[in-house]
């Protein structure tokens, strides 16, 4: 008998749900495993610190274009081949990175991997749209997300492990095989879930139609830009932390790590919590629980920092931030493609390709201040006000149709 989760549950097989999964993981994993390995990238391929960190933001910028342009183009060709052909893609893509001669294949090597791998979010995200909407799409992209959310906490492990006996090439071998293994699981476990019947115009007038139709959709924006700048509030985290943790309070490498794990613990937890009580409270309610949770440990963080930051308040104000993210992102993706099931691809790229654009554009600012704790505090408070503006701008314009 199949294992579904259903009635209650969500009504979408939870084989799918773990393989779907396995196609979103590949951004964490193509980035949090190859950190460590900057310096002897930088040696070996002959090029600078900046040089080896431009190859992290050509990753992300292929991210963001892959979801933009994938998300709508499925939405006239269908979800599975192209879903199946963006794990080829990114398994190529990574083996070239392992064998990079310079920097220069590198470079357009990680472009690649990260457009393949924005498709393969994307694409997880339409399947799931296609076959679920309300409470049982909250949950089903809540379990995803907890599922997922492995990745981020196994990549450093892995990275390291590889990293030291056989090099960091080996890194890139690993993501090309992950691929080739979410490749094969997605062959044997999806089916096409948008029927030719229910398939949108192609073309680049369809891709950009599409774009224009959700847009238009009363109440999707707002949920979007929710997503958006939740998304970037823990960005801000993400970019701030290790200068907070080991700049400014002296933590170690060990520790920072350890505690990084932990956080991405933290974002399982609140999706495997978000997931049960979906099945009896509105998904409404849990993301602006979410945000305004977020928004409360922000404002703290702000408060420490400009009093005195001590370790002991920030380090539980961060969990209980990236606690909340599993509140925020699953419910918020599940409300903005309830609302443009028709356009899930188009849908889904707006949420996906736009977290990253906010996330760049939002990484700088975490760098601008003298004080870093009190910068990524701010600058995660005036991203979650922004968040819970959009979410009440949303909830406002979907209840004025219904």
């Amino acid at each position: 008998m199949r294992a579904e989760i259903s009635g209650k549950n969500t009504g979408v097989p939870l084989s799918l749900l773990a393989a779907l999964a396995l196609a979103t993981m590949a951004g964490p994993l193509s980035i949090d495993t190859y950190l460590p390995a900057f310096p002897l990238m930088a040696d070996d391929l002959g090029t600078t610190e900046p040089g080896i960190q431009l190859t992290l933001t050509l990753f992300m910028a292929g991210m963001a274009l892959g979801q933009f342009f994938i998300g709508p183009m499925s939405d006239s060709m269908g979800r599975r081949r192209l879903l199946l052909g963006s794990q080829l893609i990114a398994a190529a893509a990574a083996f070239v990175c392992a064998v990079s001669p310079d920097i220069w294949v590198m470079w357009g090597g990680r472009l690649v991997q990260g457009i393949a791998g924005g498709a393969g979010v994307v694409l997880a995200r339409a399947v799931v749209a296609d076959l679920a909407v309300g409470k049982t799409a909250a949950r089903a992209f809540a379990l995803m997300m907890l599922i997922n959310g492995i990745a981020p906490i196994m990549a450093p492990l892995v990275g390291a492990v590889l990293l030291v006996p056989f090099g960091w090439r080996s890194i890139f071998v690993f993501m090309g095989l992950f691929n080739v293994f979410a490749m094969i699981v997605l062959a044997l476990v999806v089916k096409e879930s948008l029927p030719p019947e229910n398939r949108s115009a192609g073309g680049l007038r369809g891709l950009f139609g599409g774009i224009a139709e959700v847009v238009k959709i009363r109440g999707f924006l707002g949920y979007v830009i929710a997503f958006w700048f939740s998304f970037g509030a823990m960005f801000a985290y993400i970019s701030g932390s290790p200068f907070v943790m080991q700049g400014q309070l002296g933590l170690g490498v060990g520790t920072y790590s350890m505690l990084f794990a932990v956080s991405s613990a933290m974002i399982v937890l609140g999706s495997a919590v978000s997931a049960r009580m979906v099945n009896t409270i509105d998904p409404r309610r849990l993301l602006a629980f979410g945000i305004l949770l977020m928004l409360t440990a922000s404002v703290l963080l702000l408060v420490d920092a400009l009093l005195n930051p001590t370790v002991w308040v920030i380090v539980p104000l961060l969990m209980l931030a990236l606690f909340s993210m599993g509140f925020i992102m699953g419910n918020a993706t599940a409300l903005a493609t309830g609302l443009a099931r028709r356009r899930a691809g188009a849908a889904s790229a707006m949420l996906g390709a736009g977290q990253f654009v906010v996330a760049g554009a939002i990484s700088p600012m975490v760098g601008l201040g003298a004080d870093a704790a009190a910068t990524m505090g701010t600058v995660m408070t005036c991203s979650v006000l922004v968040a819970l503006a959009g979410y009440v701008w949303g909830v406002k314009r979907e209840n004025y149709t219904s």
